[in-house]
């Protein structure tokens, strides 16, 4: 079960905003996640090979600070030999920004979020798992930061941490 907190940190990440000491220009407008490379990114987790990935994600940045929606996001996971898992995640988030001159640094702020998880043990009826988030395992929890390049309508990240941010997002 440790490895829920994990998938569910590389999901969407979150946060309330603090004051900006830069925003590269570039960021500012809605985003959401290239669900094909999303779903890809999340197929390199252990034990999480097989994966499907709907519902909406945005992430919006402003002159001043950031913010996540995350409405109905279900991850889909079904390995042989394994459980199938479905994670349902719904919320909002917003988080400090530091982004200019291709390095970025997001913190994380106060995040609302509902998270549960199905598992399929054999039958019809799967037993259901309520998620909380703490600091540490909330997406983005502990903050992170790394480099990022912006042009036009696309948006990558490369954070110092793998699997703390989704890389490659769309401008919306």
């Amino acid at each position: 079960m440790k490895r829920f907190p994990k998938i569910l940190s590389t999901l969407a990440v979150t946060l309330v905003a603090t004051p900006v000491l830069a925003i590269d220009s570039c960021l500012t407008g809605s985003w959401s996640p290239d669900m094909e490379e999303f779903t890809d990114q999340f197929n390199t987790i252990p034990g999480a090979e097989n994966v499907e990935i709907t519902g909406e994600i945005l992430m919006i940045f402003t002159d001043d600070s950031g913010s996540y929606l995350i409405n109905d996001m279900i991850v889909d996971v079904q390995n042989p030999g394994a459980p199938r898992t479905v994670i349902t995640m719904s919320g909002t988030s917003d988080f400090s920004v530091i982004a200019d001159g291709g390095t970025f640094d997001f913190d994380l702020g106060e995040y609302e979020f509902s998270v549960s998880a199905e598992l399929y043990l054999g039958g019809d009826e799967p037993m259901f798992i309520d998620t909380p988030f703490t600091d540490e395992t909330a997406p983005m929890g502990g903050g992170v930061t790394g480099t990022y390049t912006c042009s036009g309508n696309n948006l990558s990240f490369q954070a110092d941490n793998d699997g703390v941010i989704v890389e490659n997002w769309i401008r919306q």
